[in-house]
């Protein structure tokens, strides 16, 4: 999009330098372009350039890829189609640019994703415990409705989680590291 501004920039102000000097890859490199652009006009013109330039980066910030794939239950699945959604409308990739982006896992349903194992989830616990610990310890001592309030959880489920670290303890509602 960037290129495209650059390239009719160039042919509105000077397009004798565009098909001399500029070979096909260039057009396709908005950082050539944008050198081409500073060496071949005046520096009013390459302010309108710039202009155009923000324009340009605006809309496509506001542009989101779309990969839509799908099943009909009595016809064959059909290719996943690549797309961008610029708002009011969805536009089909022409340039292939986004045929090789490979997704990441926050698209997968919910069934698709692979669970933790315990231990990993029991780790992440002990983790979490030991983190704050040491943020409520920084006033002294740490109760347990400290730690419940910093981890969001019952005062019940600090108690079950001390009782399951081996390094802390609990005496009268003050939790303590074991030595």
């Amino acid at each position: 999009m960037l290129c495209e501004v650059y390239e009719a920039a160039l042919k509105q102000y000077n397009i004798d330098y565009l098909d001399t000097e500029i070979s096909q890859d260039d057009l396709c490199s908005s950082a050539k372009m944008k050198e081409h652009v500073g060496r071949a006009l005046k520096q009013k013109e390459r302010l309108q350039v710039e202009e155009g330039v923000k324009n340009a980066l605006e809309q496509l910030r506001n542009k989101t890829a779309w990969r839509v794939d799908g099943t009909l239950r009595e016809f064959p699945k059909f290719e996943a189609r690549d797309m961008w959604f610029d708002y009011p409308r969805h536009v089909l990739d022409t340039t292939g640019v986004l045929k090789d982006i490979k997704l990441d896992d926050g698209n997968k349903a919910p069934w698709q994703k692979k669970k933790k194992s315990t231990a990993e989830r029991k780790m992440e616990r002990m983790q979490a415990l030991e983190t704050a610990y040491s943020a409520c310890g920084i006033d002294g001592e740490v109760t347990v409705s400290d730690l419940a309030e910093y981890l969001g959880t019952s005062e019940k489920t600090v108690r079950s989680r001390v009782k399951e670290h081996k390094n802390f303890y609990i005496d009268e509602g003050k939790v303590g590291k074991k030595l």
